[in-house]
């Protein structure tokens, strides 16, 4: 249960940071709409991401709980069916491009693959 709350705030906090400043500088030099202040935008596309981002680790970690406790043991497989069921799940209205998220999910595939001595 730790592990699930803890993946959650991490997650928040996480986003959090990396959305905040990303927002700045988008907002700063490349945003379109003027009407609303520069600070309740980056503050609104924080609060989504950061939310998000959250939810995504919390659907992860309970799913990979979930499944370790079923069959009693751990294997890779279980993370991978739990980032790709957290990452549509969070990810389908489709407010994030799903060329990021393809793009992180290959960039761990080949990490791991290189890890592992399959790749040089």
């Amino acid at each position: 249960m730790w592990q699930i709350i803890k993946g959650a705030t991490n997650g928040f906090e996480y986003g959090a940071k990396t959305r905040f400043t990303h927002s700045l500088v988008i907002g700063i030099l490349f945003r379109a709409n003027k009407e609303t202040p520069l600070l309740s935008w980056i503050m609104t596309h924080t609060w989504d991401y950061s939310k998000k981002l959250a939810l995504f680790a919390l659907i992860y970690k309970c799913i990979l709980i979930l499944l370790q406790k079923i069959t009693g043991k751990k294997h890779p497989f279980y993370a991978l069916l739990a980032g790709i069921t957290g990452g549509y799940i969070v990810m389908k209205d489709n407010r994030i491009p799903i060329n990021y998220l393809l793009a992180r999910i290959l960039y761990g595939g080949t990490k791991k693959l290189s890890k592992e001595g399959y790749l040089p």
